[in-house]
């Protein structure tokens, strides 16, 4: 039984099928969908400055260290609020694409379900990054052996979620609908990217 964001949580970890499908039956109203989308893009951007204005830095001089090199010092650029508003375009953008690409499938499920899941699935991605980070930091090879576990879980929940929003059963499919969005997402990026540098 799911009664708190804390049993989603625990539940996304465990059983990602069910999570999912407890999502898919509430979809957010468009409020609180746009305050749940800058919420992740507001987590994506701390998230993002902690690893390179903090941890970046500390990890280039542990590995210079342990060559017996020097470090130069690095001059890192941060523009959070342009970060935010590219991270919250993509949280959307993301879900958007995984609606209509997996429309093209004979996929079921509507766009407001669908951004609504996947929008649950960055935060929950996105707090698990963020201990990631921080074992980085601390250590190299723990922080390595973190993200392996991380990318599996990462792709053992996500295509979980596809097959559940679009009623699929096939796990190969359910990929291929993520690369196509995923590739879609990268051109969208790289686009606002210009046009937000232009513009600032």
């Amino acid at each position: 039984m799911i009664n708190s964001w804390a049993d989603l949580f625990v539940t996304t970890l465990r059983d990602p099928k069910a999570a999912a499908a407890f999502v898919m039956k509430s979809p957010l109203r468009r409020e609180d969908l746009f305050a749940a989308i800058a919420l992740c893009g507001a987590i994506n951007t701390i998230a993002v400055s902690i690893f390179t204005l903090s941890i970046f830095p500390s990890l280039m001089e542990q590995m210079a260290s342990a060559s017996g090199q020097e470090v130069e010092a690095l001059e890192i650029r941060s523009a959070p609020f342009l970060d935010f508003v590219l991270s919250s375009i993509m949280v959307y953008v993301f879900g958007f694409l995984i609606a209509h690409v997996g429309r093209t499938f004979a996929g079921t499920g509507e766009v407001a379900q669908v951004v609504t899941l996947f929008v649950w699935c960055q935060l929950f991605i996105s707090l698990i990054q963020i201990v990631g980070f921080f074992l980085v930091g601390l250590s190299v090879t723990l922080g390595m052996l973190y993200f392996l576990a991380f990318l599996v879980l990462y792709f053992r929940t996500v295509l979980h979620f596809i097959n559940t929003a679009h009623a699929l059963e096939s796990m190969g499919t359910a990929f291929f609908i993520w690369v196509i969005a995923t590739v879609g997402v990268f051109i969208v990026s790289a686009i606002a990217s210009v046009f937000m540098a232009g513009a600032a």
